[in-house]
């Protein structure tokens, strides 16, 4: 059986090769936390605005979050199989990759991803995880060893690394012509998007929810020629599952405590339903993520769902059994003042929530699954067995219905859909240069960056300022209000 690493994977995006795979992964690790981007993490949004909630998570701490996370699924998985006893899974490869994997979030979170891609159609998109591959590949500068001459080598990342950072292997943007040498399954992943006019010379694209930018195809390709990952699948290592894993379940954990430290979301809620609406919107998405993942013949219905929500309350579980049928009214008030005073220690026991917390996240862990690695171990599949995984789905699709998408968080949305697109114009316009770095505002006929567009330049800008920034130039080119942006916002 093949080794989990070779000296392939070792080798850096310049050529240069580290001798050993946790040496040039540790290396690697230093690189990301010492970068802009990375810093930048902790002026961006998890979840709740970080300009009105101090105390919740924000991108970066999420991160911190995930790379902790993943490396102790590794110990697991390394513990638990045969073959990982033999060849461990890098704690250092782990962790460079979960540091990076939301270093592609513009300001505002998922809020102004959605606005940015909106603005990107045509243009070759936008999305956070083809902006992290970007980002670590090419916007980051870092001198190559022997040479004080940039490369576009980024970070200069081993591929392994940078492999681990690609979870969907295809164009976030096609033409028609690519669209046309496409199979059946291949093609249900794209939209048509139509344009007046876009950057292929056409008035249609077509788009994925997913995927890396067109401009690192050539990446993406060389990426598969030096990890030794199965050429029959999509790339997908297993170190990138691991990160995936990780995300999916510090958003189904950490992303509820936060809402219950600020009472958006009542701490009861997390064992039913009360509106009947949402309830429908949670079945809808886990059946539709349960065939997306290869769940087939797996159907779940309301009831399905409140039951499975019902048995993570542990403790409480007798509680929320208790019949409703009770026969004095002392028993109802008994019941009642039961149920508040649990609801009441969830939300305001600090300790309460994290132990909790660490429940859901320990028992994700346990229930991780492994398949038998064949001949391309950096392909082995890994999985959360069926039970648990049907939590973590409803968990994160009842988050979003109650949370994200609150009357809230839509107010939110509206601010920021505000923010970015004037900013985005005044970028696009030119109404910035004086402020921006020379190298950003290449246009597409510079030998350099022949596939540079104007559009794309804004997205990059704006990806790289803090929310603060990118709402003090909105206030001064809307109101005239004096820009009091960070020394060095537009140096990166």
């Amino acid at each position: 059986m093949s080794s989990l690493y070779t000296e392939k994977d070792c080798t850096r995006l310049s050529g240069e090769v580290s001798r050993l795979h946790s040496t040039g992964a540790l290396h690697d690790s230093g690189r990301i936390i010492h970068s802009s981007f990375f810093r930048l993490l902790n002026q961006k949004t998890q979840l709740f605005p970080i300009s009105q909630h101090a105390i919740t998570r924000n991108r970066l701490t999420h991160t911190l979050e995930v790379a902790e996370i993943a490396i102790r699924i590794a110990s697991h998985i390394n513990s638990k199989y045969k073959y990982f006893r033999k060849n461990q899974i890098s704690h250092g490869i782990i962790n460079a990759i979960a540091l990076s994997h939301d270093i592609g979030h513009p300001p505002f979170g998922h809020s102004g991803e959605m606005v940015l891609s909106k603005l990107l159609e045509g243009h070759g998109g936008y999305e956070s995880n083809a902006q992290n591959i970007r980002a670590l590949a090419d916007l980051e500068e870092r001198f190559t060893r022997n040479s004080y001459k940039r490369a576009d080598y980024g970070l200069n990342l081993t591929y392994r690394t940078i492999a681990g950072v690609v979870k969907y292997d295809r164009p976030l943007e096609i033409s028609q012509n690519e669209y046309d040498s496409l199979d059946d399954n291949q093609r249900n992943l794209y939209k048509v998007i139509k344009k007046k006019s876009t950057l292929y010379g056409e008035k249609k694209v077509y788009a994925s929810r997913k995927g890396y930018y067109k401009e690192d195809q050539a990446l993406v390709s060389n990426i598969k020629k030096h990890v030794n990952a199965d050429p029959g699948k999509p790339l997908y290592t297993i170190e990138c599952a691991i990160m995936d894993i990780a995300d999916d379940i510090a958003y189904s954990t950490y992303d509820f405590e936060d809402s219950m430290i600020i009472g958006m979301f009542h701490p009861m809620d997390i064992f039913t339903i009360p509106n009947i609406e949402i309830a429908k919107e949670v079945r809808n998405d886990v059946n539709a993520e349960l065939i997306t993942s290869g769940y087939e013949g797996v159907s779940l219905t309301i009831k399905d769902i409140k039951k499975i929500l019902q048995g993570l309350s542990g403790g409480v579980e007798s509680l929320l059994y208790h019949s409703y049928n009770v026969e004095t009214t002392e028993d109802r008030i008994d019941f009642l003042t039961q149920g508040y005073l649990t609801s009441k220690k969830f939300r305001e026991d600090r300790r309460f929530r994290r132990l909790f917390s660490e429940y859901l996240i320990q028992s994700a862990i346990e229930s991780i699954r492994v398949a038998e690695p064949g001949r391309y171990p950096a392909s082995t599949s890994i999985w959360v067995d069926e039970k648990k995984w049907l939590e973590i789905l409803i968990l994160k699709s009842l988050n979003y219905h109650r949370v994200i998408r609150s009357s809230q968080l839509k107010i939110f949305d509206r601010k920021v859909n505000a923010i970015i697109k004037t900013v985005f114009k005044a970028i696009v316009d030119g109404a910035l240069d004086d402020m921006i770095n020379p190298r950003l505002i290449l246009d597409q006929k510079s030998k350099l960056k022949p596939n540079y567009n104007k559009y794309r330049k804004a997205a990059d800008v704006i990806y790289g300022l803090s929310e603060a920034d990118v709402t003090s130039i909105y206030r001064a080119l809307k109101n005239g209000e004096e820009q009091k942006i960070s020394p060095g916002a537009f140096l990166w």
